[in-house]
């Protein structure tokens, strides 16, 4: 499903396609009788739309949204640079990084609010 789902993302990211909640829960996921995974977006009011495919940047800022267990980002981010046909290492490295930095600054808001509070 962590393959199927990589391309799905690939996709969206191909099409110029940014949501900007991108977490588990706002992807819905089925099989269709032939065994294919298929994937829905919900809570699309923050959706961005270009014309032109998203940079690799925006790519791994979007996903590092994904709330999920190490080792299943890490294979989504392989998977996806795969697809992508893009350095894969490099790929790793920029999205650990970018996910990282997003789960810190989480981290320093809450802390932040718990004080003023």
């Amino acid at each position: 499903m962590l393959e199927a789902f990589a391309r799905f993302a690939v996709q969206l990211h191909e099409k110029g396609i940014e949501h900007r909640d991108f977490n588990h829960g706002n992807i819905l996921w089925d099989r269709t009788p032939a065994g294919a995974y298929r994937f829905q977006l919900i809570d699309i009011n923050r959706m961005h739309f270009d014309d032109r495919p998203l940079s690799s940047r925006a790519c791994m800022i979007n996903l590092r949204r994904l709330s999920c267990p190490a080792v299943a980002f890490l294979y989504i981010l392989d998977r996806y640079a795969e697809t992508r046909g893009w350095d894969v290492d490099d790929t790793l490295l920029r999205g650990t990084f970018f996910r990282l930095a997003f789960g810190r600054r989480k981290q320093l808001r809450k802390r932040f609010r718990h004080r003023k509070g």
